[in-house]
Parts: C-alpha cells; structure tokens; sequence
C-alpha cells in the first residue's frame, strides 16, 4: 500500500543481501491493484536475508495522469524469508520533503 491504497501497478523485487551472506537469484513480481504473487507473475525469492525495492506507478490506462512517472520514488528496505514465509505486505511510506 501507498498512502493507505494499494500501489495500482508496479514492480517488487528481491535481491539476496551479499553482505549477510545470502546468495543466489534474484525474485521479482508486477504489481497489480496492490497484489504480487511471484509464481504467477515473476520469480520467486530465495530464502535468507533479501534487499527489497518496490516501484509503483498510477494505473496503467493514463487516466491518472502519466503512467510513466511513478507513484514514489523506489521504496528500500530489508527482510528476511523463511521456509515457511508465504506472504509479505509492505506499507510504502509517503516520501521525505
């Protein structure tokens, strides 16, 4: 979500943080309407410490404006998968002026 409304198109990916040790693939998804499974629209990400970027633009039928400039710029932060992780939701903070 982005500013408590779910980011309507964009792009997660999950990148193995090198720096505590975890290598391997990288895991993306498209975003649609807020919801991103990477089995069905991306990879999947591998388990360990993971750097996360997310994207998010307005809808993609240009009603919204230009749907090539994004809704925030690239939100970063760091998490951690497990075996049995099977859902993660992010809260996009509203930028720093």
């Amino acid at each position: 979500t982005f500013q408590g409304k779910p980011v309507p198109a964009g792009l997660i990916v999950f990148e193995p943080d090198a720096t505590k040790g975890n290598r391997g693939p990288q895991g993306f998804s498209q975003i649609f309407d807020g919801r991103y499974e990477t089995d069905k629209f991306g990879k999947g990400a591998i388990v360990g410490a993971l750097n996360v970027e997310i994207t998010g633009f307005p809808p993609g039928d240009g009603s919204a404006g230009n749907p090539n400039v994004p809704l925030f710029p690239p939100y970063r932060t760091q998490v951690g998968i497990s075996n049995d992780t099977t859902t993660l939701d992010f809260n996009i903070p509203s930028p720093k002026r």
